[in-house]
């Protein structure tokens, strides 16, 4: 996670060019693109430090000067890489829990999310330019042939891994940037149109996709049959 000189979470919403790097699993560590340039960042090794995520003030791992360097080079203003280690926790509030000890890392809110294809052809037979399934940023992508079905379900199968759906997305104006040049759609799309079509939340906000909470461990792979109830 990229975080500011206040240690606070720094995320596309406010950043657009965050998008335009990419970071790839490297023997542990991580290697970052940007624009034919990489970085590789090693595991950190440093003690944890106090990061805020939203509402929560959690531990992690300052991946060093290097990377810290290079990104602010890349963003244009100072910020810093850090990492979640397995001994640092960041524990899902009570009333979001499928289980007592769910977790999260630093994700908005839950550890997964899921679209499923229809949903996304619904919305694109809505706008003017179509826009990608990237525009989301979803974990898990499920072919379906009936539009926003995922939203019905309350549990799902992906594979032999069970999830609970804990509740629908809520989005914002992070959808209205590309996912691929980091330039805002002038006049707010999608959001523009899921606010007239899909405000669904109880705070008026509007809806796309459904966040996933797992039961069980496993492996979740391309072509995996998906079971929902």
């Amino acid at each position: 996670m990229v975080v500011d000189e206040s240690r606070r979470f720094v995320t596309g919403r406010t950043v657009p060019d965050l998008v335009r790097i990419s970071a790839s699993q490297n023997n542990g560590g991580l290697t970052l693109h940007f624009e034919g340039e990489a970085l590789r960042v090693e595991e950190p090794s440093a003690a944890a430090s106090k990061v805020v995520v939203w509402k929560d003030t959690v531990d992690a791992r300052d991946a060093g000067d290097v990377a810290a360097m290079w990104l602010s080079e890349k963003l244009g203003r100072a910020v810093r890489l850090v990492f979640q280690s397995d001994s640092d926790h960041r524990l899902l509030p009570e009333e979001k829990c499928a289980q007592p000890g769910d977790e999260v890392s630093f994700a908005d809110g839950y550890p997964v999310l899921l679209i499923g294809t229809a949903s996304l052809d619904a919305l694109n037979s809505a706008l003017s330019v179509p826009v990608s399934m990237s525009h989301f940023r979803p974990n898990i992508v499920v072919e379906t042939e009936v539009p926003y079905i995922e939203d019905a379900w309350s549990e799902v199968l992906l594979g032999d891994v069970p999830f609970s759906v804990s509740s629908q997305c809520t989005r914002c104006i992070f959808t209205t940037v590309d996912p691929t040049t980091g330039a805002v759609h002038p006049d707010k799309e999608p959001l523009k149109t899921l606010l007239r079509d899909r405000r669904r939340s109880s705070d008026g906000k509007p809806v796309f996709g459904v966040n996933l909470i797992p039961l069980g461990s496993g492996t979740v792979r391309v072509g995996d049959m998906v079971s929902p109830r």
